[in-house]
C-alpha cells in the first residue's frame, strides 16, 4: 500500500493542504460549524476489556467526551456539527448534505474525515465576581488578574508571562485586553487597586497563515494571535513564575519543520475507560478560573468564516481525558504550558500557547456544557512581537507571605507538645501540617505551588482560602495598637482587652464602627478578627474530638496553626501592617520582613528557634475558646511591648535600600527568633488544651493515632462547611463561638 492510501503515513502538511482544498465544500454542508486537523476519534465502546479494538456499529453521536485519540487513530480532518443526523436522515432531506468519509486529492492522496458532534452554546456567561479572584499580595506574575477600565466597565483578564525586547519588560496578554497605546492597566495589591503598567501599543491580531507557516499553503486563512504587550511600570514587583506552576522552562519552539500531530493527546482505552494521556497535556493558570489542566485536542481549528476569509486558532484545547476544562471568562491572556514528564512524579513545563478565546459545546444529551480554549502558538506570538520570554526573575521569592515562619511554627509545635498520645498523633501528621526542618532547608517549600495538589495545612489559609474564601482575609490580623482619644477612653484595643469581658464580637464591632466613623478609608469588611478565629477553631476542635472525628481535629488545628502563627508576627497585630498610613515607600515592609527576610535566613531562623525551645515546658492548660483567644491576645501584647514592635521593624526597613534584607536580619533576626519561639509555645498550648478538653486520651487508642490520608484532609479543607470563615460583622460568626 503506497503513502497515498495509507492513512497513517499522512503528514500534518497533507492534512493542511486537504482541508484547504475542501474546506469550502465541507463548511457549506448542513450542520457543519467548524473544521480542524488532527487524529481520528474512536468511541470508547470500540475497545474490549483487554484494550483490543473491536469496532461496534453505532449511530450514537461521536463527541470529544465519548471518544478518544488512541494508537489506532489515523491522521484526519475533523468536522464539527451542531446536529447529529444519520445518512438516512440526510438523504431524506437532501443527499448533497452527506459529509464524505474520505477526501480524494488530485494527486491521489486520500484523507479521512471524522465527524464530531458539538452543539455550541451561543451565549456563555460573562459575569465575573472580583471578590472571588486571587489578587497579588506582594508580587505579581503570570496568572494574576489584570483590570482594564473601558466605557464605564471593569474588564478582567490574565497576565500571561513576562517578556522583553532587550530594553523594556512587558506583561504579555491579549490585545483585546491591553487596548490602545497608553491604556492604563490595573491590578490589586491587598485591598488597593494600583496601576501596574500601560499598553505599549505593540500588538498583533490576525495574520496570514502563510506568513506564520511559510512552508505550507493556505491562501485564504488567517491565524488569530490576539496578543498585546503591557509595559511594566516596576519590574521589581514581578516574578517570572506562573501562579500555581513551578518555574517555567524554555519556550516550546514550534515551526513547520517540527510541528506534528504528536502534540495531539493519545490515550490507552480498555473496557470503555480511557487513561490520561502521556503526551499533549497542558496546564495554565487563569485569573478567572485558577488552575486548568487540559490536553491538545486538535490543531488549526477553523472557528468562523467572514467574507471568504477563514479564521483559525492554532490549538483547540480540551479538558483532560474527556473532563471539562476549568475555563472561564477572565482567563484571556493566560499561557498554556506543555507538561513534559521527566521522572515518575516530575515534570517540566514549557510555554506553548496563548489563550485568547473559548468555545462552549454541549455533550450528546445537550445537558452538560464543556469549555474549550482557543489558543495561539506562543512561538508565533513572540516572533511577530519581536520579544523573548523572560525566566528566572524573582523566582527565589514567593507570592504568599511568611511560609517559612508558618511552617516552622506549625511543625515545631508538633515536636514540643508534652501529652504522649497527642504527641504521637501530631508526629504522625507532622508532614500533613507543615514541613520538617530538613525539608525546609532542602527547598521542598518551593514545591507548594499547585492549587490542585495537597497543601500542608499550616498555609492553606494563605494558599487556598485567600482565593476560595474571601471572608477569611480579616481573620489573619487584628489592629490592636491604634489610639483615638474619643474611642474606648483613648485606650488601644490591646489594653482594652485586658478585661476579658471586652473579648467579645459585639464590643469589637462597636469599637471598629467608631473608628470607621472617624476615618472613611477604614472599611467594615477589614475589621481584624484573629482572636475570634482562634476561639472558633478551639471550640470546633473540641467538638470534633468528642464526636470521634480525628480527621477534622487535625484539619482544623492544622489550619488554625496559620492564624496562631500570624499572631506572633508584630505586623499582624498593628495598624502599621503596611507601614505608616500615607507613606507608600513603606508599603512593602510586610513582605520584606515576613517573606524575604525569613526565606533568606531560613537556616539561621530554624537553628535559633530550636535552641530557644530546647528546654521542656510545662503547659498550664486553659479551657474554652474564649480562653484560647485571651491567651493569644496576651502573647500578642507581650511580643509587641517586650520583644519587637512594628515601629522598630519599620524604622530598620527605612534605614537603607542597599542590602536592606541583610541589615534587617542583622538588627531584627534575634528578636524575630524569639517571636517565632513564643508562637510555637502558644500553638503547642492550644493543641494541648483542646486535646485535654475534648478527652482525647480517653476517647482514642494508640492504634487511632495515625496519619490522616491527604486526600481526606484536602476534601475537608475544600469543604466550606468545615471550619467556615466569617467576617467580624457577620452575625453568624458569634453563633459559632
Amino acid at each position: 500500500m503506497n503513502r497515498f492510501t495509507h492513512f497513517t503515513q499522512l503528514s500534518l502538511k497533507d492534512l493542511v493542504e486537504a482541508r484547504e482544498l475542501f474546506h469550502a465544500h465541507l463548511i457549506n454542508k448542513k450542520n457543519v460549524v467548524a473544521t480542524a486537523v488532527g487524529r481520528y476519534l474512536i468511541r470508547l465502546t470500540d475497545f474490549d476489556e483487554q484494550g483490543n479494538y473491536k469496532p461496534q456499529k453505532s449511530e450514537e453521536p461521536r463527541t470529544l467526551q465519548n471518544s478518544r485519540v488512541t494508537k489506532m487513530s489515523w491522521p484526519c480532518i475533523l468536522v464539527f456539527v451542531n446536529e447529529w443526523e444519520t445518512e438516512a436522515q440526510l438523504i431524506r432531506e437532501s443527499g448533497s448534505d452527506i459529509i464524505p468519509k474520505i477526501i480524494y486529492m488530485p494527486d491521489g492522496r486520500t484523507v479521512p474525515i471524522c465527524v464530531v458532534y458539538a452543539a455550541k452554546d451561543q451565549a456563555p456567561s460573562v459575569n465575573i465576581d472580583l471578590n472571588l479572584l486571587r489578587f497579588p499580595v506582594n508580587y505579581i506574575g503570570g496568572g494574576f488578574p489584570l483590570l482594564v477600565k473601558s466605557q464605564g466597565q471593569v474588564h478582567v483578564a490574565t497576565a500571561g508571562c513576562v517578556v522583553s525586547d532587550g530594553h523594556t519588560y512587558y506583561a504579555l496578554t491579549n490585545n483585546h485586553v491591553s487596548g490602545p497605546e497608553g491604556e492604563i492597566i490595573y491590578s490589586r495589591f491587598g485591598n488597593q487597586e494600583v496601576p501596574i503598567g500601560k499598553s505599549s501599543g505593540k500588538f498583533i491580531n490576525k495574520l496570514a497563515f502563510q506568513k506564520l507557516y511559510p512552508a505550507w499553503t493556505s491562501q485564504y486563512t488567517q491565524i488569530c494571535c490576539d496578543a498585546g504587550l503591557v509595559r511594566i511600570d516596576d519590574i521589581r514587583q514581578w516574578k517570572t513564575d506562573i501562579l500555581g506552576i513551578r518555574q517555567i522552562g524554555e519556550l516550546y519552539d514550534l515551526n513547520t519543520f517540527n510541528l506534528t500531530l504528536s502534540l495531539v493527546a493519545e490515550h490507552e482505552v480498555a473496557n470503555g475507560i480511557a487513561k490520561e494521556s502521556e503526551n499533549g497535556n497542558v496546564v495554565a493558570f487563569g485569573a478567572g478560573s485558577g488552575l486548568m489542566k487540559g490536553e491538545v485536542a486538535c490543531l488549526f481549528y477553523r472557528y468562523k468564516s467572514v467574507g471568504g476569509v477563514e479564521y483559525v486558532s492554532d490549538f483547540l484545547i480540551s479538558g483532560r481525558n474527556g473532563a471539562a476544562l476549568n475555563n472561564a471568562h477572565g482567563n484571556s491572556g493566560c499561557v498554556f504550558m506543555l507538561e513534559i514528564r521527566v521522572g515518575t512524579d516530575e515534570f517540566h513545563y514549557q510555554p506553548l500557547a496563548l489563550h485568547w478565546g473559548q468555545h462552549v459545546y454541549y455533550d450528546k444529551d445537550e445537558k452538560v456544557a464543556y469549555n474549550y480554549s482557543l489558543s495561539a502558538s506562543l512561538t508565533n506570538v513572540l516572533r511577530e512581537l519581536d520579544v523573548e520570554l523572560v525566566r528566572g526573575w524573582n523566582t527565589d521569592t514567593d507570592y504568599s507571605w511568611g511560609k517559612s515562619g508558618h511552617y516552622k511554627i506549625a511543625a515545631l509545635a508538633c515536636d514540643i507538645v508534652t501529652t504522649p498520645k497527642l504527641k504521637r498523633l501530631l508526629q504522625a501528621n507532622k508532614e500533613n501540617i507543615g514541613f520538617t526542618d530538613q525539608d525546609l532547608l532542602n527547598g521542598e517549600l518551593d514545591n507548594v505551588r499547585w492549587e490542585s495538589d495537597f497543601v500542608p495545612l499550616a498555609d492553606v489559609p494563605d494558599i487556598i482560602w485567600r482565593m476560595t474564601r474571601k471572608t477569611d482575609d480579616a481573620n489573619h490580623f487584628a489592629d490592636m495598637d491604634e489610639i483615638e482619644p474619643t474611642v474606648i477612653d483613648g485606650k488601644t484595643l490591646m489594653d482594652y482587652c485586658n478585661d476579658p469581658a471586652n473579648i467579645d464580637i459585639d464590643v469589637w464591632n462597636h469599637y471598629y464602627e467608631q473608628m470607621e466613623a472617624l476615618d472613611p478609608h477604614k472599611k467594615a469588611d477589614k475589621r481584624g478578627a484573629l482572636p475570634f478565629r482562634v476561639w472558633q477553631a478551639y471550640k470546633a476542635m473540641v467538638e470534633a474530638l468528642k464526636a470521634g472525628k480525628l480527621d477534622e481535629f487535625i484539619m482544623i488545628g492544622g489550619t488554625a496553626s496559620h492564624y496562631l502563627g500570624d499572631a506572633c508576627q508584630p505586623l499582624h497585630v498593628s495598624y502599621l501592617h503596611h507601614g505608616h498610613p500615607g507613606k507608600p515607600e513603606e508599603e512593602k515592609v510586610h513582605s520584606a520582613y515576613e517573606t524575604n527576610m525569613l526565606d533568606k535566613y531560613m537556616k539561621e531562623l530554624i537553628g535559633g528557634v530550636n535552641l530557644q525551645v530546647a528546654d521542656p515546658q510545662t503547659y498550664v492548660r486553659y479551657s474554652g475558646g474564649k480562653a484560647a483567644a485571651q491567651a493569644t491576645i496576651k502573647m500578642m501584647g507581650y511580643i509587641a511591648e517586650h520583644i519587637l514592635g512594628p515601629e522598630e521593624i519599620i524604622s530598620v526597613y527605612n534605614e537603607t535600600n542597599k542590602g536592606r534584607i541583610k541589615n534587617m536580619w542583622g538588627k531584627l533576626g534575634a528578636k524575630t527568633i524569639t517571636c517565632v519561639a513564643k508562637g510555637s509555645h502558644n500553638l503547642a498550648l492550644f493543641w494541648e488544651s483542646a486535646w485535654a478538653e475534648g478527652n482525647g486520651d480517653q476517647l482514642f487508642s494508640e492504634s487511632d493515632l495515625t496519619a490522616i490520608d491527604k486526600t481526606r484532609l484536602k476534601k475537608l479543607y475544600n469543604d466550606k462547611t468545615k471550619f467556615p470563615s466569617y467576617r467580624l460583622k457577620d452575625p453568624a460568626f458569634k453563633t459559632v463561638l
